[in-house]
């Protein structure tokens, strides 16, 4: 696709993606994808750069040394979301692989302000970013022989290279630590990897039609089915697993969304979603979503819808009142940025305005005189 957007179109840079799982942000109106000649087990394409953003630049893939190339863009959530995971494996494997965040697809006209920008975000991120950071090049080179040609819809995006200069795996950069650990220990096996990758992908899938189709016991037997390796397949099922239990076991449910805020609070953001979307649950339960919201508005502040949303359900509807009114202001504030970059997304923005305007009538109408 030519350009990745953020998970939905662009007036839903501010809260659409917040719903989502820390999967890959896709663009709203993608053209037809073009023939995929870059599969696991070719020879790696050519390592090109723009400018080059933190650590020791590197020219060329060396052989005899793996590289982990993970592409991002500031815009990504998902991308943002998996930043401090890549730092981890980072440094747990110096010295053996080589990690270069490679940045693609971020908007804009003039080229040296995209630079400039991008170097701010890369050096806000501090140590949480603790790699190898360059831009793509100025004709996307990198987008068109890597990503392009392997088929990727969406990112973050994270391909591996071995020591033979070959591709051996492709995927989610959460999804990448059994893999490493496997091409440390010589046991890896692209093939397997390939069929696991399809298998958990027909899981998933599964019981996201269960849950359509609201057979909440159903899409608990298949999750428990499910034996996923890699913290992304994991946590979607735990995700996808709690959708069922807010059904049917409210106490298995709480004790499984204390657990996932507690040890995987990247995935924060789904687990809250789901419980603001999720119609008929006691109060408790919105209120208890709301001081992780409050947290996560602080990082994210496009949350602030979600937290208005949760605040009102919970019966707080000054507050809910207040947050909404923010949310407005907010998303009026991005307005001239968002039709300058889209400037058919006009209709998209006045729908989203119309909708979060008619809900502040809502909350406030139901605060007391």
């Amino acid at each position: 696709m030519s350009k990745f957007r953020n998970h939905g179109c662009a007036v839903l840079l501010l809260a659409a993606p917040l719903y989502s799982s820390p999967g890959a942000a896709q663009a709203p109106k993608a053209p037809a994808a073009p023939a995929v000649t870059l599969k696991v087990g070719d020879q790696a394409p050519a390592f090109v750069h723009g400018a080059w953003l933190k650590g020791k630049p590197v020219q060329a893939l060396a052989k005899g040394q793996t590289y982990v190339l993970e592409f991002w863009a500031t815009w990504c959530g998902p991308c943002k979301q998996a930043i401090p995971h890549v730092t981890e494996l980072a440094k747990k494997y110096a010295g053996k692989v080589t990690f270069i965040g490679v940045n693609v697809m971020q908007e804009g006209k003039d080229p040296k302000a995209i630079d400039a920008s991008v170097a701010a975000f890369v050096k806000s991120q501090g140590a949480a970013m603790e790699y190898r950071v360059c831009r793509d090049t100025r004709d996307d080179g990198m987008k068109k022989t890597w990503l392009d040609a392997a088929g990727v819809q969406g990112i973050p995006a994270t391909f591996i290279v071995d020591g033979t200069g070959r591709l051996v795996w492709k995927g989610h950069p959460l999804s990448m630590d059994p893999v490493l650990e496997q091409l440390a220990a010589g046991t890896f096996d692209p093939v397997a990897a390939i069929a696991e990758a399809k298998t958990n992908k027909e899981a998933l899938e599964r019981i996201s039609e269960a849950l359509k189709a609201k057979e909440w016991q159903k899409a608990l037997e298949l999750a428990s089915t499910c034996k996923p390796k890699s913290k992304v397949d994991i946590m979607s099922v735990e995700w996808l697993r709690f959708q069922a239990l807010l059904h049917v076991d409210e106490k298995a449910a709480l004790a499984l969304y204390d657990s996932s805020i507690k040890d995987a609070p990247d995935w924060a953001f789904p687990f809250v979603g789901t419980v603001i979307r999720t119609d008929g649950l006691s109060k408790d339960w919105y209120l208890r979503v709301i001081p992780t919201l409050e947290e996560l508005v602080k990082k994210e502040p496009a949350a602030v819808g979600m937290l208005a949303e949760a605040q009102f359900r919970a019966g707080d509807f000054a507050n809910a009142a207040r947050n909404k009114a923010k949310e407005i202001e907010e998303l009026k504030g991005r307005l001239p940025g968002i039709l300058k970059e889209h400037p058919d997304a006009g209709p998209m923005v006045k729908g989203a305005l119309a909708k979060m305007e008619a809900e502040l009538k809502e909350y406030q109408a139901a605060v007391k005189p």
